[in-house]
């Protein structure tokens, strides 16, 4: 009976460690995507939008374009651990 829940722990601890792996690598790939497109995008950007007059539309736009990314890496920094301040470890 014991070893029947012993390996029933085992096994959610590995399906639990494969979630954590995976969820950490695919916001790493989600983040380079995303600062990929602002890469590529960044001379239409500078062309159309920073030009324009100050508008809900144009601030709407600035603050998804860069303050997202910075919620991502700190996501990113608080899942695998590389910022001791931002983990959950005690």
């Amino acid at each position: 009976m014991q070893s029947d829940a012993t390996s029933e722990l085992i096994r959610e601890f590995v399906t639990a460690g494969g979630h954590l792996f995976a969820s950490r690598y695919l916001t790493l790939a989600g983040f380079v995507l995303l600062i990929y497109d602002h890469i590529i995008t960044l001379g239409s950007e500078i062309d159309f939008v920073w030009p324009a007059k100050r508008s809900a539309v144009k601030i709407l736009f600035l603050i998804n374009r860069y303050v997202v990314p910075v919620f991502i890496a700190f996501d990113f920094a608080f899942l695998t651990g590389w910022v001791p301040w931002l983990t959950d470890k005690l």
